[in-house]
């Protein structure tokens, strides 16, 4: 094992600090659930008449008649019911709206013409809101599969003061969609969440943060004067948040977003974000900005989604529109150890290569003596490591033919041990991999033990969203051309 091996090893273990296993396990939705539901057996039936959920679930949906008639029903079996459900077709032609509206239940509403400088999606949702009558809100995109105790999980992570972004678990039904592995790791280890130790508890964000604004303007029992020196320590320290602590903001999640309805309003909604491709995520630090808390959590078994399963066009597609510029928010600590960690992987994978192919090259010239063991006494003595050294510089055809066979039989246990040393770590990369991929999806073994295939289409995939991210300025989804210069 050589200074390469090691120095391999090292970038793989960055992974562990990337996607920490106590941070991934901790952060998920169904984990949640089972705390919350050991201290609500505590509760009085007064506090749970008092905390009735009264959900609005927002879908934005454009050429989605297919999902929808997943997701309709089973959030028709949610343990808490939703008080209404709200699809807003945005242009389909696939016949979404009638799909939505043979539903009981489900209100459908048309989006209409697209306004200057806003996206698709962020002009569905703001329709939707404007419409919906819950205290909370929950904009759902309409691949997700929610499972029956999902919404009551999410009322109780949920709250005022708090925006809530869920990634779910990704449900692969191809061999083609196994290939997203590392791109749906990307999204996770991106946000910087899930770093060992870097960012604090979100108690101790929540309880650090400044009162809103307009929670200091609203306690009328203090003097006129304690208000006004408290508005504007409020406002200097929202200023401070926006420029300083907001850079160190952990990312959050695009496919399902939750607040309370008043904090929506006075973040301004998605009106706020109306030109980002990254709607969730820029809302989500909208949130964070008037001083609310921005949570993000994993779907576990609670939420899932499958994604992009039309084919190979719409796969590509799908995640070049949003996986460059979602590096380019990353926090810089979680984008140094995505760099290290991909480099490690690399270099496993490079590394097993390069020694299977001199092993096999060595072995298809017959290896030493032409496979015949070597006696003892066949073999000429070399009594200093000089003399087996300058041997090895001499040209084959000036080097005495039992010289030559000593040197085939010292070259061959090297090649295997360094073949071993690189399978070793090979191995090590593979469950490094799996590690990460069994918190973002169905991404198994086999996917595993062939991790290079999948690295292979992020990195072209990124490279291609790079190109289209920063270099075209135009991204493309659903018969959409997207600026984002």
């Amino acid at each position: 094992m050589n200074f390469e091996w090691f120095v391999s090893l090292g970038l793989l273990a960055c992974g562990s600090l990337l996607l920490s296993e106590r941070r991934l396990k901790a952060a998920r939705l169904d984990a949640k659930q089972q705390v919350d539901e050991s201290f609500g057996e505590a509760r009085s039936s007064a506090e749970k008449e008092v905390a009735k959920p009264d959900w609005s679930v927002i879908i934005p949906a454009r050429d989605e008649a297919d999902n929808l008639a997943v997701l309709l029903p089973l959030l028709a079996k949610q343990t808490v019911p939703p008080i209404e459900i709200i699809v807003v077709d945005d242009g389909s032609k696939d016949g979404t709206a009638e799909t939505a509206a043979a539903y009981p239940g489900v209100t459908v509403i048309t989006a209409g013409e697209l306004p200057h400088g806003w996206r698709g999606k962020n002009w569905a949702c703001s329709r939707g809101a404007e419409t919906a009558r819950g205290s909370r809100l929950l904009f759902l995109d309409a691949d997700t599969r929610p499972a029956e105790g999902f919404l009551a999980a999410a009322w109780n992570a949920c709250g005022p003061g708090i925006c809530l972004t869920i990634q779910p678990w990704h449900v692969t039904g191809s061999l083609r969609e196994q290939l997203s592995a590392f791109l749906n790791s990307a999204v996770l280890a991106g946000s910087g969440r899930f770093i060992a130790g870097r960012w604090p508890d979100e108690q101790k964000l929540n309880k650090n943060r400044p009162r809103r604004l307009e929670q200091v303007q609203g306690e009328s029992s203090a003097p006129a004067s304690i208000k006004e020196r408290e508005g504007r320590r409020s406002r200097w320290g929202l200023q401070m948040l926006g420029r300083v602590r907001a850079q160190r903001l952990p990312g959050a999640f695009g496919p399902c977003l939750a607040c309370d309805r008043m904090d929506y309003e006075a973040v301004g909604g998605h009106a706020s974000v109306r030109g980002e491709v990254l709607d969730h995520d820029r809302l989500a630090r909208r949130f964070f900005e008037q001083g609310m808390m921005s949570r993000a959590m994993l779907g576990g078994r609670l939420l899932k989604f499958r994604m992009y399963s039309s084919g190979w066009g719409e796969m590509t597609s799908g995640w070049a529109k949003s996986i460059a510029l979602g590096a380019g928010g990353s926090p810089l600590p979680a984008l140094l150890l995505m760099i290290l960690w991909i480099s490690g992987l690399a270099g496993a994978a490079v590394g097993i290569g390069t020694e299977l192919v001199q092993l096999l090259r060595e072995l298809s010239q017959g290896g030493p003596a032409n496979g015949a063991a070597l006696a003892p006494s066949a073999l000429p003595s070399m009594h200093t490591a000089h003399d087996a050294i300058a041997l090895s510089d001499m040209p084959a055809a000036s080097t005495p033919l039992g010289m030559q066979t000593a040197l085939d039989a010292i070259a061959l246990p090297n090649m295997l041990t360094a073949f071993s040393a690189s399978m070793l770590l090979y191995i090590l990369a593979a469950l490094a991999a799996w590690k990460v991929w069994r918190h973002a999806g169905s991404f198994g073994w086999i996917a595993a033990l062939f991790y290079p295939l999948p690295l292979i289409y992020f990195i072209v995939v990124f490279i291609y969203s790079l190109y289209r991210s920063y270099i075209r300025r135009r991204v493309s989804w659903k018969g959409r051309d997207l600026d984002v210069a």
